[in-house]
């Protein structure tokens, strides 16, 4: 674990803060979907170390205010291999790796980087996969600034079945009790 901190530790400052942000949305979703204590911590290093493989990524490319080209695109998709690859390498758990490798597949099957679809995606990817998208929306990101929660909601709603998990997403935008702080957090960061 030592060596999976320090790897952790030279990701560049902007994606670490959104592991940790990844992290904390993910936990309150698996917490509201009823994953049992091992379920959440599995969940929740996964989370927190789900763009590990962008250690391997230029941070010229991961900070870029224009467009990706083609080629920038297809770099930016190994980094859940390589972030799979890394905690294995590293003596992580292997379910783990397996999260961390599918946390960009879509809920339609045209996500990377096998094309997986449904429930054959790990039930802490989707997760993850939601978690994520919900902390890009909701951050200033360089190129564009934060959508607004309601935008995000609209957002999420028009993924759900395609990009995300639909019983995830009803979960979420069914309970203003969850859904309110979770977004409120946002908009004053």
């Amino acid at each position: 674990m030592q060596n999976l901190l320090k790897v952790y530790l030279n990701l560049e400052s902007e994606t670490r803060k959104h592991c940790e942000r990844v992290r904390i949305l993910a936990v309150q979703i698996g917490t509201r979907l009823g994953l049992n204590q091992r379920e959440l911590q599995h969940l929740s290093l996964a989370a927190q170390f789900h763009d590990v493989g962008k250690i391997a990524v230029d941070p010229a490319i991961l900070n870029q205010p224009t467009r990706l080209t083609a080629r920038q695109k297809e770099i930016i998709r190994l980094h859940p291999q390589i972030g799979a690859e890394i905690w294995a390498s590293l003596g992580g758990d292997p379910e783990i790796a397996f999260t961390i490798l599918n946390h960009h597949e879509h809920f339609n099957g045209r996500g990377y980087p096998f094309g997986r679809a449904g429930r054959s995606i790990p039930l802490p990817s989707r997760i993850i996969a939601i978690a994520d998208a919900l902390d890009a929306m909701l951050s200033n990101r360089p190129y564009r600034k934060a959508m607004s929660p309601a935008q995000a909601a609209m957002a999420l709603l028009a993924g759900s079945g395609s990009q995300f998990d639909p019983r995830i997403v009803r979960l979420i935008l069914s309970r203003p009790s969850f859904t309110a702080p979770v977004l409120q957090a946002y908009i004053h960061t």
